[in-house]
């Protein structure tokens, strides 16, 4: 299987969730394994601190400049996949993008814009 492949199988793979019987596909389920290690990645645990408050100081900059932080958002996931699947920037794209049509495609962008602003509602 290629790195391509196992990106776009993880992708559509559906995840129990909490509670265990509930199963959801990485649009509808905030606990997919996919979304969470997002979080995590947002939150600086696969760098460092200073990677969670330049995301933060970001996010609080451009909160209500939605076009930016959607943007942001598709960088930083691509990213984590690439870092997660260690492969090029460009292969993580592709892959993701073959892995939804476009409409699912921009509801799970949605749904990671809510992951990541998540990180300054406190």
């Amino acid at each position: 299987m290629t790195i391509k492949e196992q990106i776009h199988k993880d992708l559509q793979s559906e995840s129990t969730g909490w509670p265990a019987d509930t199963v959801g596909s990485m649009i509808n389920d905030s606990n997919h394994v996919m979304r969470r290690l997002f979080r995590c990645y947002l939150d600086g645990s696969y760098d460092n601190h200073n990677q969670y408050l330049e995301n933060c100081e970001y996010l609080r900059e451009n909160e209500t400049k939605r076009k930016r932080v959607r943007s942001f958002v598709v960088r930083r996931f691509t990213s984590y996949i690439a870092k997660e699947y260690s492969c090029h920037y460009s292969t993580a794209q592709k892959a993701i993008t073959s892995a939804f049509s476009k409409p699912d495609l921009e509801l799970l962008t949605l749904e990671l814009i809510d992951d990541a602003l998540d990180l300054i509602r406190d």
